[in-house]
Formats: C-alpha cells, structure tokens, sequence
C-alpha cells in the first residue's frame, strides 16, 4: 500500500488504511520506506487485534420510557385526587339534606 504524506514544515504525517479485518482477527504489518536513491529500510513489525465494538447503550429508549412513566404516574395521581374530592363533595352534600319527617 502506498501512504499519503499530511503535514508542512518539517512535521509531516503519513496515513494508509489496512483492508477491513474481521473481528477477532490478529494483524501484523511493518513499514517499509524508500528515499529517491532507492535505498530503503523495514520497520520492526507491529501487531493488533481486531475487536468488536461495544454497541451504544439505548440512553434514548431510556429517556422516552422515563418520560412516559412520569407523566403516566402523574395522571394517575390527578386522576385519584379528582376522584376523591368528587368523593368529599358527595359526602357534604349528603350530610346538608334535611332529614325525612
């Protein structure tokens, strides 16, 4: 492969891409260099190993359902506070009827 040279100055940066290996898969590669005299030189070799990337934890989903369940909890609890001063209401007004002669 050949490396495309990034940089100016004196600082320059050289990149190449490798072919997609699968996961799990160990790969080795040295660095082989060669000056316009045709002289060259080889790295040592370098090793990695390709892993599988973790996948993204659902913090979304999470966020939607934590919502969700917040506002039904707090229907819910409008709801029975309706319902029990509707309870309260009928009581008073029972009590205020007069009473059969």
């Amino acid at each position: 492969m050949t490396l495309d040279t990034v940089g100016l100055g004196n600082t320059y940066l050289y990149v190449g891409s490798f072919l997609a290996p699968q996961a799990g898969q160990t790969v080795n590669y040295s660095i082989t260099v060669f000056d316009n005299y045709g002289r060259f030189n080889i790295s040592t070799s370098f090793v990695f190993t390709v892993i599988t990337p973790e996948e993204e934890f659902p913090t979304a989903i999470i966020a939607i359902i934590g919502v969700v369940a917040v506002g039904a909890i707090g229907a819910a609890v409008v709801v029975t506070r309706m319902r029990t001063k509707a309870k309260k209401k009928e009581y008073i007004a029972e009590e205020l009827l007069p009473l059969p002669i």
